[in-house]
């Protein structure tokens, strides 16, 4: 009940003068508050963002000039060094400035990373992924930057083979290896979150937003793998690209089919929906919701492609679960109102 009475306390907003109108606060009370409020950030944020804005022009000044690719690991480095000190040593004021420059600077270390790795030879292209996702993690940590804590995931599933595409009006999500995505990040969402209450506290929302990346990744491996099963291992064990595929070593290696994902992800799903209830964890709950409605909606078309009468359901359908959706988040708020009370 704590716990929970915990999680959903926070900023409370008060009309002061109102409440000493209506006699429901005195006047020494409501000056007492006015004294314990935070002080006015409006200043400083702004101060924050117009540095942001220099910083970023900056860096796309010097990468208009079109410098040497070792130019890029300077200024990297240089903007981890001085968000960091920031954050040290002047987190109230530069705070927001330094969790920039970190962001910025582990990002410049991943792309100096891509470029340069690239041109080595072997093996050093097959260490850009764990090298991102070392200098992501690392960062996260020691930045309590939340944008990299949710990154961090993204970053590991990168070392598996898992990954993003874009071309012109087009984008793609690939996974190489779906049985592996969704073992892996099940079991990572699952430690994160449970663990949490042990990390020191200024990292607890930091591994919070990370294990419910990792919880979403989980789903989109089961998603792949729905659609076209999966052979475990084939990342590592042909020279074929993610594109393509070795049928000799196909032909004899063990094959998950999408079937078992199709009933594997419906259960988790469900296990997840009822956890999500049980413990008034809105974010399992609600995305139990949204990955059940996108495995029936793939499933869906899937069986009767995109023929008129198909469309027509399933666009009704939408609209409905969206009201349903609605209708169920305000349920568990209120539900948690009710129990924590």
């Amino acid at each position: 009940m704590s716990n929970l009475a915990s999680r959903l306390s926070g900023r409370v907003t008060l009309d002061l003068d109102r409440l000493v109108t209506e006699g429901s606060l005195s006047s020494d009370e409501a000056e007492r508050l006015r004294a314990l409020a935070l002080p006015a950030q409006t200043n400083r944020i702004l101060a924050n963002v117009l540095l942001i804005f220099g910083a970023l022009m900056l860096v796309a000044g010097v990468l208009t000039l079109r410098p040497a690719i070792d130019v890029g690991v300077g200024m990297a480095v240089g903007a981890l060094l001085v968000g960091g000190l920031l954050i040290r040593l002047a987190r109230h004021e530069w705070g927001l400035l330094g969790q920039t420059l970190v962001l910025m600077g582990v990002l410049g270390l991943g792309g100096w990373a891509a470029l340069r790795f690239d041109g080595l030879g072997q093996p050093w292209p097959h260490l850009v992924a764990p090298f991102i996702a070392s200098i992501t993690i690392v960062g996260a940590l020691a930045s309590r930057n939340r944008v990299l804590a949710a990154l961090s995931p993204i970053a590991v599933g990168g070392v598996i083979g898992a990954g993003t595409g874009y071309w012109h009006a087009a984008y793609a999500l690939y996974i190489s290896e779906a049985t592996i995505c969704v073992v892996l990040f099940t079991a990572l969402a699952a430690v994160l979150y449970w663990s949490r209450p042990r990390w020191p506290a200024m990292l607890q929302e930091s591994t919070l937003v990370a294990a419910r990346v990792s919880f979403i990744l989980a789903n989109l491996g089961f998603w792949i793998g729905s659609l076209w099963g999966d052979y475990p291992g084939e990342m590592w064990f042909t020279s074929e690209t993610v594109w393509s595929h070795d049928a000799a070593w196909r032909a004899t290696a063990f094959h998950v089919a999408d079937v078992a994902f199709s009933v594997g992800w419906a259960a988790f799903l469900v296990g997840a929906l009822y956890i999500g209830l049980k413990t008034h964890r809105r974010f399992v709950a609600n995305s139990a919701i949204v990955f059940l409605a996108i495995h029936l909606y793939t499933q869906f078309f899937e069986r009767f492609y995109l023929h008129a009468e198909a469309a027509v359901a399933g666009g009704a359908g939408l609209i409905v679960l969206g009201i349903a959706l609605f209708r169920f988040d305000r349920w568990q708020r209120e539900r948690a109102v009710v129990t924590a009370a």
